[in-house]
């Protein structure tokens, strides 16, 4: 497999099946202290991890099987673009989704961030 080739794929037609009916975010979305989240806010965000998992963290994923990490005099080496791609994630938000505001964060419900960090992780389980 040579670099830059993605294989990672999700239906989020699922995903939004299982967040909304079987998870019920509707019953906590809109209200406090989720007043500002409702469904087409979470949707917007994971669409947008969808497309940052299969245009950031998918091409990576081989890079990181063939490179790895390594320890160094001392020094941890990473995959090459694994700093930059962690960069990108912080940059983006996805890190905070369920973080309070008061912190920094964007003050989602907790079951949204479970669903951001799944399909990131299903990009890319060593990143």
């Amino acid at each position: 497999m040579s670099a830059g080739i993605n294989t990672y794929k999700t239906d989020l037609r699922e995903i939004f099946f299982t967040l909304f009916e079987q998870f019920g975010f509707g019953q906590v979305a809109g209200q406090a202290p989720y007043d500002a989240w409702g469904p087409d806010e979470a949707k917007a965000v994971l669409t947008e991890t969808y497309r940052f998992a299969r245009e950031v963290l998918g091409p990576l994923n081989s890079v990181g099987d063939r490179e790895g990490c390594r320890v160094e005099n001392g020094a941890v080496f990473t995959p090459k673009g694994f700093k930059d791609a962690w960069n990108k994630l912080y940059e983006q938000g996805f890190k905070t989704v369920a973080v309070s505001p008061d912190h920094g964060g964007q003050g989602a419900p907790m079951m949204l961030q479970v669903t951001v960090e799944e399909i990131l992780s299903g990009a890319n389980t060593a990143f």
